[in-house]
This record gives structure tokens, C-alpha cells and sequence, in this order.
């Protein structure tokens, strides 16, 4: 049960992480990671107010009172699509990819930790198959548009000249 419970917190503590590990790196980047997680869950919840209560979009166990899917879970038929977990940890395994381009131990080992909190997720009946996958497609997704918004936004600002007159 102590590793259920680790896992629930895993977005709160990749937050936390991404700033400490920015502060002590002198890089916006891990910033930049940890201000894209907290967009992300208010997103995810944004879009999970929007989806239909029925259906696929439950989460397998919405009627079970013992469930223990999230923080402040709600009892009884609540969205489970897409997966705040599956989109916070693929986004991160994405931004820790983007970070170097290269497949090395660091890059690998947040992919398995990633892989490890979404089967749980399946495994203990918070989410269905076809929510992870959307929520890690959205993760990958939004981790792509962030790589390249901070690209463009650091190419315009070494471009910018001032002129004095």
C-alpha cells in the first residue's frame, strides 16, 4: 500500500523536484518542466469537467467505496478520462528526453518510472486502458508543443536587437 500511496503523489513530487533541481542547476529549464506539470493537472481536470459522466470516460471502478485513485478522490462516478497521472508522467519522461535528445540512463529511468505509475494505474482499476493511452499521447503531445514553444521563444530572444538612436 505505501507505494500506491508514493504513486498517487508522483506529479506533486516531480513539481517540487523540478524546482529544487532548477534552483540548484542554475537552468529555467526544470522551471519551465514543473510550471508545464502544474498547467497540465489544471487542464486535465478543466477537460475532465467538460467530458460526458458515462460510459468509457468513467473510470472502471467509479462505484467501488474502497478506491483509492487519487487525492481527493470523489466516490461514485467520476472521469477517469484522459489520465492526469499518464499525461504529468509521460509529459516529464518526454521533457527529460527533450533535454539532451539522447536515450541514456537518466532519460530511460524516468521512461520506467513513468511505465511503472501508469500500469498501477491500470492495475488498481483508476483508469482503463484507452484513458492511459490518451493521457500519454496528450502528455507526449504537450511535451513536444512546450519543447517547441521554448525553442521559438529563445530564438526570438537572441534575435531581438536594440537600437539607439
Amino acid at each position: 500500500m505505501l507505494l500506491e500511496d508514493i504513486l498517487i503523489f508522483m506529479p506533486l513530487i516531480l513539481v517540487v523536484g523540478g524546482f529544487i533541481f532548477g534552483g540548484l542547476t542554475d537552468t529555467a529549464y526544470w522551471a519551465y518542466v514543473s510550471v508545464g506539470i502544474i498547467v497540465l493537472m489544471l487542464l486535465t481536470r478543466g477537460i475532465k469537467g467538460l467530458m460526458p459522466k458515462e460510459g468509457l470516460f468513467l473510470r472502471p471502478n467509479a462505484d467501488d467505496p474502497n478506491r483509492k485513485c487519487s487525492l481527493a478522490d470523489h466516490k461514485g462516478g467520476d472521469i477517469g478520462m484522459p489520465s492526469e497521472h499518464a499525461v504529468v508522467m509521460s509529459y516529464f519522461a518526454a521533457m527529460v528526453y527533450f533535454h539532451t535528445y539522447a536515450i541514456d540512463v537518466k532519460s530511460a529511468s524516468v521512461a520506467l518510472l513513468a511505465l511503472v505509475v501508469i500500469i498501477q494505474r491500470y492495475v488498481s482499476g483508476c483508469h482503463s486502458a484507452l484513458q492511459l493511452a490518451i493521457g500519454a499521447l496528450v502528455g507526449v503531445g504537450l511535451a513536444w508543443a512546450t519543447v517547441f514553444g521554448i525553442d521559438y521563444l529563445e530564438l526570438n530572444a537572441t534575435k531581438t536587437k536594440v537600437v539607439v538612436v
